[in-house]
């Protein structure tokens, strides 16, 4: 029975590395909320291909919602659009699990902190793609 109990116990642990480092991989690379054409990067920045649809976008708001679709391979982009979603003068956004609302990565700008909010035709994102670092874009990577 030890031996069982063991078993299962190591499994879950080895479940759980492997599954939160495929939910590290993601993150929010880049965004545009100057205008009604806001959209949101996100990249992979992992080894191994990801299933968008267990995640989702969202801001400050409870309505504000985007379900995520299609796969992401290794160092790979995609962008959605958030039609007007965004507040031009400052945001939260964040890329969640759909499943339970965790946070898997999220960037605050303008009055809600973080970095400044992009003007007209600019862009936020980070400095290198997936790198810790955020700048003001003077145009869309």
């Amino acid at each position: 029975m030890k031996k069982q109990v063991f078993a299962l116990v190591w499994f879950l642990c080895l479940l759980q590395i492997n599954t939160s480092s495929i939910f590290a991989a993601l993150v929010i690379n880049e965004f545009s909320s100057s205008d009604s054409s806001d959209w949101i990067e996100i990249y992979n920045s992992g080894t191994e291909a990801v299933d968008l649809s267990l995640y989702r976008i969202r801001d400050l708001t409870l309505n504000n919602k985007l379900d995520l679709s299609g796969s992401l391979p290794p160092s790979g982009f995609s962008s959605f659009d958030w039609s007007n979603k965004l507040n031009n003068a400052g945001d939260l956004i964040k890329l969640v699990l759909a499943s339970d609302e965790s946070i898997v990565d999220q960037i605050t700008y303008g009055d809600q902190g973080g970095l400044t909010a992009p003007a007209s035709a600019q862009t936020g994102g980070r400095e290198t793609d997936g790198s810790s670092s955020w700048v003001i874009f003077t145009a869309a990577s």
